[in-house]
């Protein structure tokens, strides 16, 4: 099943950020709620599960500063996508967030509509 939706995804992937509304719209409000509640606005070490089309990626690099970046999804995101996002170390860790070896240590771990597609999302 991951990899049935993977296909569809990295098929979509030119058009998924116009398409995807929704999911624009919750990465927007997940920064929003993190400058509101989180004291810091630095982040030593961020893993971000599902990155996709990189839609939360962006703005989390853009409105706080990340040292270490890890990205996770199913496939790595298109070179011109990475482009856009600027830290001074940047990690991908390509496969199901499921069945994966997380770093250690994360200052943040973020998500945008990914939990749903986990087989055991406890």
């Amino acid at each position: 099943m991951p990899y049935d939706a993977a296909w569809h995804f990295q098929r979509a992937q030119d058009s998924y950020e116009q398409a995807a509304q929704i999911q624009t719209a919750m990465a927007t409000k997940l920064v929003n709620l993190l400058q509101l509640f989180a004291p810091q606005r630095r982040w030593s070490k961020v893993l971000e599960i599902g990155c996709g089309a990189l839609t939360l990626t962006k703005r989390l690099s853009s409105e706080f500063e990340l040292d270490e970046l890890w990205l996770n999804d199913l496939w790595r995101p298109e070179a011109k996508l990475l482009d856009q996002i600027f830290v001074p170390e940047l990690h991908f860790l390509e496969g199901d967030a499921e069945h994966l070896l997380w770093p250690d240590d994360c200052s943040l771990i973020a998500g945008n509509a990914v939990v749903q597609w986990f087989q055991q999302p406890t």
